[in-house]
């Protein structure tokens, strides 16, 4: 995760990988495949669409409040429509 500037949110990212593998692991062996499978698909719904959240606050370069928080929606926006596409992709195809 090099092309993310913003360290809290490399550290966000990183603990939701840690979060996800721990949950698969846990998981897979109480409720089998399928729990770790659903685990893993939720993990990654949330991990693509924190890095496209973190790829958007990346790239800001300006120094008004404004500006910051136009980017900060505008990067919500992105996330919360990766996440319904995604999570619409999980549900149809698994």
């Amino acid at each position: 995760m090099p092309w993310i500037r913003n360290k809290p949110v490399r550290i966000v990212m990183r603990w939701q990988l840690i979060v996800t593998v721990a949950m698969v692991l846990t998981l897979g062996l109480v409720w089998g495949f399928h729990g770790a499978a659903s685990a893993l698909l939720g993990g990654v719904v949330s991990i693509i669409s924190a890095a496209a959240f973190a790829a958007i606050i990346s790239r800001y370069r300006g120094s008004t409040a404004g500006g910051a928080l136009i980017t900060a929606l505008k990067a919500e926006a992105v996330k919360i429509i990766i996440m319904f596409i995604l999570l619409w992709l999980v549900l149809t195809v698994y």
